[in-house]
């Protein structure tokens, strides 16, 4: 989910200190020279809702947050602007829950813990899904008007159905140029999920690809922006899989 730079501003928390983070996720974020923010308290007003993360959940997503993020190297990391990472639970915008939410314009992912509710999956996804609106939305690629994206759909189809906003992260291959029934509700939303699902998926993806030209050009598109940034992400796979 893209919200914009008024919710960062809603997202009031602290620099977390040594005690709030794992040594190895420390030196991960010291790596990628990413600013780690810890929700310092509740908040039940405004537009975003959120709450303090619990110790025991903040444990398990620093784990999972190191081990995603060491995929990434520090120039693609800096070329699309991700600066800061936000941690809390019980995360949602205007009543809706979010597992996590992007800030292009701080560069900021906004890290649930809940989102380990829907297993370790869920969670290796949502964190790429999330850098990936960055890298779509950031200043190196185009963001929503997109000409070669938008033409790469299906004749006569667009996006919009709300409704299907609870497909995140799976691979039902929903219509033919989508990966799932996420992808449908926005070119921001659908970006963000072949580019998590190339980082959890790739080899799905890849096979749907072979009955479906629309994806497929979608599939060769993202590669090909990916690539333009500099070294691709830990496990992106290579190009001549994607021929």
């Amino acid at each position: 989910m893209v919200v914009g730079p008024a919710a960062w501003n809603d997202l009031r928390g602290v620099h977390a200190s040594a005690r709030d983070l794992s040594p190895d996720f420390e030196a991960e974020a010291k790596r990628l020279h990413l600013e780690v923010v810890v929700a310092a308290w509740d908040r039940s007003e405004g537009r975003t809702k959120y709450v303090r993360a619990k110790k025991a959940a903040m444990k398990v997503a620093l784990k999972t947050l190191t081990e995603e993020l060491a995929r990434y190297d520090p120039a693609f990391v800096r070329r699309i602007g991700f600066r800061r990472i936000l941690i809390c639970a019980g995360l949602s915008k205007d009543g809706s829950r979010a597992w996590g939410m992007a800030v292009p314009e701080t560069g900021t992912l906004i890290y649930n813990t809940d989102a380990a509710q829907g297993g370790l999956s869920t969670v290796r996804h949502i964190i790429h899904h999330e850098i990936g609106h960055l890298f779509d939305l950031s200043s190196s690629t185009p963001g929503s008007a997109d000409p070669p994206w938008m033409a790469a759909n299906r004749k006569g189809w667009d996006y919009g159905d709300r409704a299907s906003a609870w497909g995140a992260g799976k691979l039902d291959h929903h219509d033919l140029g989508l990966v799932n029934s996420y992808a449908a509700w926005h070119p921001e939303e659908d970006k963000a999920e072949i580019f998590g699902l190339m980082l959890t998926r790739s080899d799905a993806v890849i096979l749907a690809c072979a009955n479906d030209p629309h994806l497929n050009e979608k599939v060769r598109l993202m590669d090909l922006r990916v690539r333009r940034i500099g070294s691709p992400p830990e496990g992106w796979p290579s190009w001549k899989r994607l021929k």
